[in-house]
């Protein structure tokens, strides 16, 4: 499953249905969710020229640390819910062993695109191909380019 880049999915969970966008320290901006984009709203702009072009864009500072702690939350409860093979060294992809039944509620629930597959790699592609609510499946007899 990919929450890529974490802390404008951590950003976006906070604040459902607001166009949001994370800042570095400098208050210029690093991410930007597609909705803000859509109104112009580009990374390496400053807040203020963020805010003139989406006047609804909530635009906050994600600092390490929260975002770090919010990351072991998530894999603490895709533990404890889903699986007790979890893998997410890196925030914002996630390996977990499960059904494709499971995955599907999975994505549903975090609204995240979930790639299912026999091997690590085969399934991050998958998921990286994958709207966000959605699972892609790829057998072990089926290529990932022929889809």
């Amino acid at each position: 499953m990919t929450l890529s880049p974490w802390p404008l999915i951590l950003l976006g969970r906070q604040h459902p249905g607001v166009p949001v966008a994370v800042l570095s320290e400098s208050r210029r901006v690093l991410y930007a969710c597609p909705e803000a984009g859509a109104a112009g709203v580009q990374p390496g702009m400053r807040d203020v020229a963020a805010l003139s072009r989406c006047p609804d864009l909530h635009a906050e500072v994600i600092t390490a640390p929260s975002a770090v702690a919010a990351w072991a939350e998530l894999l603490e409860t895709l533990y404890g819910r889903y699986s007790d093979r979890v893998e997410g060294q890196v925030p914002g992809t996630v390996f977990v062993k499960i059904s494709a039944p499971a995955a599907r509620e999975l994505a549903a629930a975090l609204n995240a695109p979930v790639g299912l597959a026999d091997s690590l790699e085969v399934a991050h592609l998958a998921a990286l191909r994958a709207r966000p609510g959605e699972v892609r499946e790829v057998g072990s007899a089926e290529k990932l380019s022929s889809r």
